[in-house]
């Protein structure tokens, strides 16, 4: 939807011009003339710019207070980081990193928060257990809010210059994640039965094409290219379009072999759907069912309606959590952890939710490791620069993150030259 622009009107009783802004209104002088329009030209362009707040509150209220800075900026922000018409994980950021300031500063003036408010913000994110990098990164948000006000005449310059002067945190004084790690064979073979056809498509694409899961979750017969003997999937979202990059997926042997079973009539429905894959999970209840339904099993099954209604493709999210709950059954989660009592205390229940994050670190993978596998295997076999071209990365440094070191190649050189 467009942005409303409030008209330039004429005052029958006092000949002025005017225009109304959120309910307030502005006389602009003797309507028609050139000094009128002018004004009317720099309020309406001033109150689009500051996220179409009254200028009353412009320049008083907002202008105090952080509560109304970030009232104002997160409007701006739903606006501002989309993705082909769909909001990015940006917005959800910048809240929750803007979470301690609102709690801690919320009620007093823009001018308050200086480098030491900041610091006891980020205080409070490390006590979340958020780690150091993305304790960093909300941070570099804080900043960027300010900034934001800054250039709407909402924050003095000088808050948000000082707010420059907070370094980053160092290793070690934050919690840090673990390094993503490839996923062996044998992991992923466990899993196979216990996931439905297309997720296992999914992730043998993964290991075909080093593609990421967001790549693989919206893939369309539309965007894949099959004339040649090895297709070109061009994803319609990927994660460096906003830097002007084009993806380009090369589609192997392999790949088509796993692609065929899914290519449908319709060229822009996406290949895997979660809605097939609950087809599927029904059809398997059936089949294993020992006595028929009884006529009240058979009304009660008619009437009843799913929670949620499943979408029309994977988000990384679902497709993520169907590996994860495939990884439990298959490496056998304890039953106490993957199904915890509402009925204990809270500080029973506390432990119990440490124990079972610390059984899935152990025992869990995700699509994110099937993408670092494939990148180990082709520099291993092909070099670090034709993984960088294949997992389109625009430096070499990146893939050297995702591609892991061939200990054993190392190993076998220093048993003969060391």
């Amino acid at each position: 939807m467009g942005i409303h622009t409030p008209s330039y009107r004429l005052h029958k009783g006092s000949g002025q011009a005017l225009v109304e802004i959120n309910g307030q209104r502005i006389y602009l002088g003797k309507h028609g003339s050139a000094g009128s329009q002018q004004k009317y030209r720099r309020v309406v362009g001033e109150w689009l710019a500051s996220a179409k707040l009254p200028p009353s509150q412009l320049q008083a209220e907002t202008a105090t207070s952080v509560n109304k800075l970030l009232l104002a900026f997160l409007p701006y922000a739903d606006e501002r980081y989309l993705k082909n018409g769909r909001p990015t994980s940006e917005p959800r950021s910048f809240r929750v990193a803007l979470r301690p300031v609102k709690e801690l500063y919320g009620l007093l003036p823009v001018t308050s928060f200086g480098p030491l408010a900041l610091i006891a913000c980020r205080q409070r994110l490390i006590e979340q257990g958020i780690c150091r990098k993305r304790i960093n990164q909300h941070v570099g948000r804080i900043r960027q809010v300010f900034k934001w006000g800054v250039a709407r005449e909402l924050v003095p310059e000088t808050v948000w210059r000082a707010l420059c002067a907070v370094t980053g945190l160092r290793r070690g004084e934050a919690h840090e994640t673990r390094p993503v790690k490839s996923v062996s064979e044998t992991a992923i073979a466990a899993v196979q039965p216990y996931l439905t056809p297309q997720i296992w498509a999914m992730i043998q694409l993964q290991l075909w094409t080093g593609c990421r899961p967001g790549e693989v979750c919206q893939l369309r017969l539309a965007d894949i290219n099959m004339t040649g003997t090895i297709w070109e999937y061009r994803p319609s979202s990927h994660k460096t379009e906003h830097h002007g990059r084009e993806r380009v997926i090369f589609l192997g042997h392999h790949a088509q072999d796993v692609l065929r079973a899914w290519l449908g009539a319709d060229p822009y429905a996406f290949l895997f759907s979660p809605k097939a894959s609950r087809e599927w999970h029904l059809a398997q209840r059936r089949a294993s069912r020992q006595t028929p339904l009884t006529p009240s099993q058979e009304r009660r099954k008619r009437k009843s309606r799913p929670k949620r209604t499943p979408g029309d493709h994977y988000t990384t999210l679902a497709y993520g959590h169907a590996i994860s709950k495939a990884c439990e059954k298959a490496f056998g989660m304890p039953p106490h952890l993957s199904r915890i009592s509402k009925q204990l205390t809270e500080p029973q229940i506390s432990v119990l939710k440490q124990q079972a994050a610390e059984w899935r670190q152990a025992h869990c993978w995700s699509p994110n490791q099937l993408r670092h596998t494939a990148a180990s295997r082709i520099r291993a076999a092909y070099g670090i620069e034709m993984a960088r071209i294949i997992l389109g990365h625009s430096s070499a440094v990146t893939s050297e993150i995702y591609a892991e070191m061939d200990w054993e190649k190392a190993r076998s050189v220093m048993a003969e030259i060391g």
